[in-house]
């Protein structure tokens, strides 16, 4: 039995489908996703449109095979993708307001006690800024400061950063927070 798939063209990967029983309406739109999308990707989507095998051999065991369900049509494996594209969009749209609400907060407090609060020990949880870990002998804010420096020398011939370094000679802790660079966890700050 051979462990390797043999190539197939687009025009091959719709064949199959259709001997397989997925009812395909408009061959070109179907090829057209095949082309944007791809066979592989396309795959997950065919899965709850195959049928399922029942097995009751040492107990009852089930799996789908290669054959479509009567009356399964490649337009319902695309609204299933298309609905799953949407929705993952629109979970990271509420995830990345989630997380821009969060950072705001963070800077805004922190810059209202001390304006480089991010590189103030005063202003963290010692378990963060004063407990020495035994891999480096640093403490894990001294780790986190030599990656926020480094990403900041890094990013130093960005025009608002260089004018940043230059008008201020180091970031305040909110405009860090436009970067979207590791954000110190809340339990490292003492708020």
């Amino acid at each position: 039995m051979s462990r390797t798939k043999e190539w197939k063209s687009f025009d091959d990967q719709l064949a199959l489908l259709k001997e397989r029983g997925l009812i395909v309406e408009n061959d070109e739109a179907a090829l057209d996703y095949l082309e944007r999308v791809g066979y592989y990707r396309l795959s997950g989507y065919f899965y709850p449109f195959r049928e399922l095998e029942i097995t009751l051999q040492g107990g009852l065991s089930y799996q789908r095979n290669n054959r479509f369900i009567e009356g399964s049509r490649f337009e319902e494996v695309v609204q299933l993708y298309v609905f799953d594209k949407r929705l993952r969009l629109l979970a990271l749209d509420a995830l990345e307001r989630i997380e821009l609400a969060i950072r705001v907060d963070i800077a805004y407090l922190l810059g209202k006690r001390d304006i480089y609060a991010h590189e103030n020990s005063a202003c963290l949880h010692g378990n963060f800024a004063k407990k020495v870990l035994k891999h480096s002998g640093k403490t894990r804010h001294d780790e986190w400061l030599e990656k926020y420096h480094g990403f900041v020398h890094r990013a130093r011939k960005e025009q608002f950063v260089a004018h940043y370094l230059n008008k201020y000679q180091k970031c305040q802790f909110g405009w860090r927070s436009r970067f979207g660079i590791l954000v110190l966890c809340p339990n490292c700050f003492r708020v």
